[in-house]
């Protein structure tokens, strides 16, 4: 019970009524910092050899995708609504429309962000394979991936973004509402929104689909 009790603290939503300036973050706490670790740590391990090598490239193509699977991963179930719906954390702890325009921030730097990872996985292992044709099977787990991706970062979101904000408008509009608008703009983003949420979960599906291609890879290594 007292487990219980505490998770659902934890989806309480909390007052938005707070004001002042955020904490300064310490110089550990800064992106340059931050790069700069992981580039020393990248030329760490590359001591022994180039990173523009083989090896390098490997190290590309693993982490690029360890990258797209794990923000595909935290956004669908975790962080927002995207996906299949069942994220809960910004869902269950922010007003409605607080939750959309932070959502219309987010998606588009998710979906490049995947979709990039995407193409650099199909990047660097072509450049690995040497020139030779990519096997079939990993060819289109990555190809549905990108295009997934592509679909709703230059098209779907931004479509289905709009329509959000124009219910919006009305919803926030002084005077009498147009409920009928309201009610027709709520149906078409649902359509759009289940549209974007089958295109993200099929990136989803191919990423996992792929990490079973690449454990096949790595089992046959070993």
């Amino acid at each position: 019970m007292k487990v219980a009790a505490a998770w659902s603290s934890t989806l309480t939503p909390f007052s938005l009524s707070f004001q002042g300036d955020l904490l300064k973050p310490s110089m550990v706490n800064t992106p340059v910092f931050r790069v700069v670790a992981l580039a020393a740590s990248v030329l760490a391990g590359a001591k022994s050899g180039s990173v523009l090598g083989p090896r390098g490239l490997a190290f590309l193509h693993l982490s690029t995708y360890a990258v797209s699977l794990g923000t595909l991963t935290w956004v669908t179930f975790i962080a927002g609504k995207a996906g299949n719906g069942q994220g809960i954390v910004m869902f269950k702890n922010l007003p409605r429309q607080t939750f959309g325009k932070v959502q219309a921030r987010l998606f588009p730097f998710y979906f490049a962000l995947t979709t990039l990872c995407t193409l650099l996985q199909l990047g660097t292992l072509s450049v690995l394979s040497g020139g030779a044709p990519l096997p079939r099977t990993p060819l289109i787990q990555l190809a549905v991936g990108i295009a997934a991706g592509l679909a709703n970062w230059l098209v779907v979101e931004p479509h289905t973004t709009g329509i959000m904000f124009e219910r919006y408008a009305l919803e926030n509009a002084e005077g009498p509402r147009d409920n009928d608008r309201i009610k027709a703009l709520y149906k078409t983003f649902g359509a759009w929104h289940g549209f974007s949420s089958v295109l993200n979960l099929a990136a989803l599906v191919a990423a996992v689909a792929y990490g079973w291609t690449l454990a096949g890879w790595l089992h046959v290594a070993a």
